[in-house]
């Protein structure tokens, strides 16, 4: 079990657009559980970035 906090930002940055994310997290179980928002934001973001990456190709 945990509780976490989000939050985002999106403004201009360069030649596009900057996105600055901040999570908080507090686990009420074991550490292991911080892994697993690793994984799941990680993998978020990789397909943000593949989506741009596409997008940027059109």
């Amino acid at each position: 079990m945990s509780i976490s906090l989000c939050s985002h930002e999106i403004s201009k940055g360069g030649k596009g657009s900057l996105l600055s994310v901040t999570l908080q997290i507090t686990s009420l179980a074991l550490a292991d559980l911080f892994q697993g928002y690793h994984s799941g934001w990680s993998a978020s973001f990789d397909n943000l970035s593949a989506l741009a990456s596409n997008s940027e190709q059109s």
